[in-house]
C-alpha cells in the first residue's frame, strides 16, 4: 500500500502545481493590464500555458499509475489468500494413531497414499512411512500434539515414502483427541499429497515474484515521475518569476524609454530560451522513462548538427573549435541533435565564460565518436558515472536545469546502440565522448 511519505510527496506536488497555475493566471492578468503585449511576451505566455498543460497531463498519468499500484497490491493479497485456502483445506487422507504414533485406523484415501492395505497398516508406526531426514521432525510434532492437545492442530510438511511407490511431498495436520474415561487417546492425522500443489506453489511463487517486480517497477516509475514533475515545477519557477518581474516593470512603468524596453525584451528572449531548454529536457525524459523513444536512422551530416547547435547557443569565436569537414553517418538525427545540444550546453554551464571548448567527430570501425572537450575544472573520478544519472546536479554558476542533460545524452546514445562516458581532457578539463554505431546488432530491443 502507499506509504505516508508517498501521500505527503503527492500532496506537495499537487500544491506546487496549484501554485504555478495561480501564478501563471496572475502573470497573464498583469501582462494584459499593461496594454498590448509584445510578440515575445505573447509567445512566452503561450509556452508557459502549454508547459502547465503538459504538467497537468503528467500529473493525471501519475495518479492513474498510483491507482494501478494500489489495485495490483489488492490483487496480490487476494491471490495469496486463495493460495492458502487451497493449500490448507485440501486433505487427501485420514488416519488415527495411538499415543505412541502406531496406526490404528485409516480411510481408503490414506491407504492409497501410503500404498498399503488397512490391515497391514495397523500397528505400524506412522514415521515408518516418512523419509529418514524428516522422521525426527514428525516424531517431535506427534509429541507436541499429545502434550499440547489444547492448542489445536500442528501442521508440517514431510516427504512420504510408500513401499514400492513414488515418494511424494505431503502436508500433515496432527491433533490429539482428549480420551474419555477408560478410553485411550488418539492422534488424528490428515495427510495431503501436495505434489500438484508444490508445482502450483512454485508456479504461483514465480508469478507472484513477477507481479512483485512489476509492482515495484510501477512504484519506481511512479516515484520517478513525481520527482521529475517536482523538479520541473521547481525549475520552471525561476523563468516564471523572471517574466513576472519584467511584467511588473512594464505594468508600473508604461512610459519606459525604448532602450529600457529593448533591454527587457532581450531578457524575456533569454528567459524564453532557458524555458525551452527545461521543457525540452522534461519531454525527452518523459519519452525515455515512458519507453516511447524510438530510433529512426537515416544518413545525417554530424558536422551540420554540431554547427547548428553551436550557433543556437551562440558559441562562436576563437574559444570554440568546431569540425569543418562533413561527417555523414547513419544515425537518428533527432536523438543525435539532442545529444550534441546537451553536451554543448553542459560545457557552457560548467566552465567559466570564454573557456576553450572544442568539438571533434572521429570515425572508428564501430561507428562515429562525438567528442566535446572543455578547459573547465574537470570531473572527479568518483563522479564520472554519477553525473549521467537522472537529477544529478554538479556545482554550477547557474542554478537552472533539471539535472537531466547528461542522463538524456547517455540514454539517447544507448537507444542507438552506443554509449556515453567522460574522460579527463588533455587541457585538464572534461572530455565527454559518445559512440554512435551505424548498425547496432539489436536495435529493436534497445529502442524499448
Amino acid at each position: 500500500m502507499t506509504s505516508p511519505e508517498e501521500h505527503e510527496d503527492r500532496g506537495s506536488f499537487e500544491g506546487h502545481l496549484d501554485a504555478l497555475r495561480t501564478r501563471l493566471v496572475s502573470l497573464s492578468d498583469h501582462v494584459l493590464a499593461a496594454g498590448e503585449p509584445t510578440p515575445s511576451v505573447t509567445e512566452l505566455l503561450g509556452e508557459l500555458s502549454a508547459a502547465l498543460q503538459a504538467l497537468e497531463a503528467s500529473a493525471a498519468q501519475s495518479r492513474a499509475r498510483h491507482e494501478a499500484l494500489v489495485e495490483a497490491h489488492q490483487h496480490l493479497d487476494v491471490e495469496m489468500a486463495r493460495y492458502r485456502e487451497l493449500f490448507d483445506l485440501a486433505p487427501d487422507g485420514y488416519l488415527l494413531t495411538d499415543m505412541n504414533g502406531l496406526i490404528v485406523e485409516a480411510n481408503r484415501a490414506a491407504c492409497a497414499l501410503l500404498g498399503t492395505p488397512e490391515p497391514l497398516l495397523r500397528s505400524r508406526a506412522l514415521v515408518a512411512f516418512v523419509s529418514v531426514p524428516d522422521r525426527r521432525r514428525v516424531h517431535d510434532h506427534l509429541r507436541m500434539a499429545i502434550t499440547r492437545s489444547d492448542e489445536g492442530s500442528f501442521a508440517l510438511e514431510a516427504r512420504i515414502t510408500p513401499p514400492d511407490a513414488r515418494p511424494f511431498p505431503a502436508r500433515l495436520h496432527l491433533s490429539a483427541s482428549t480420551p474419555s474415561s477408560g478410553e485411550p487417546g488418539h492422534i488424528r492425522c490428515l495427510i495431503a499429497d501436495i505434489s500438484a500443489l508444490a508445482e502450483a506453489r512454485g508456479a504461483l511463487e514465480a508469478a507472484l515474484s513477477r507481479a512483485h517486480q512489476a509492482t515495484e517497477a510501477l512504484r519506481e516509475a511512479d516515484r520517478t515521475k513525481d520527482v521529475l514533475l517536482l523538479a520541473a515545477l521547481h525549475d520552471l519557477n525561476t523563468p516564471v518569476a523572471a517574466v513576472a518581474g519584467l511584467a511588473e516593470i512594464l505594468f508600473e512603468h508604461p512610459d519606459l524609454p525604448q532602450g529600457e524596453i529593448r533591454r527587457i525584451a532581450e531578457r524575456i528572449s533569454s528567459t524564453s530560451a532557458q524555458l525551452r531548454s527545461i521543457l525540452t529536457n522534461l519531454l525527452d525524459a518523459e519519452r525515455i522513462l515512458g519507453g516511447h523513444a524510438a530510433v529512426q536512422r537515416q544518413p545525417t551530416d554530424l558536422t551540420a548538427i554540431v554547427t547548428t547547435a553551436a550557433r543556437d547557443l551562440e558559441l562562436t569565436g576563437a574559444s570554440v573549435a568546431l569540425p569543418t569537414e562533413p561527417v555523414v553517418a547513419v544515425v537518428d538525427p533527432v536523438l543525435t541533435t539532442r545529444i550534441v545540444e546537451n553536451l554543448l550546453s553542459n560545457a557552457v554551464r560548467h566552465t567559466p565564460s570564454g573557456t576553450a571548448i572544442s568539438v571533434g567527430l572521429h570515425r572508428r570501425e564501430e561507428g562515429v565518436v562525438v567528442v566535446v572537450d572543455d578547459s573547465g575544472p574537470g570531473i572527479p573520478d568518483e563522479a564520472k558515472e554519477a553525473i549521467f544519472e537522472a537529477f544529478e546536479r554538479q556545482e554550477r554558476r547557474e542554478p537552472a536545469g533539471l539535472g537531466l542533460g547528461l542522463f538524456i545524452v547517455r540514454r539517447f546514445a544507448e537507444l542507438q546502440g552506443g554509449r556515453a562516458w567522460v574522460e579527463d581532457a588533455p587541457s585538464g578539463g572534461a572530455s565527454f565522448r559518445v559512440l554512435l554505431p551505424e548498425s547496432p546488432p539489436d536495435e529493436a530491443s534497445r529502442a524499448h
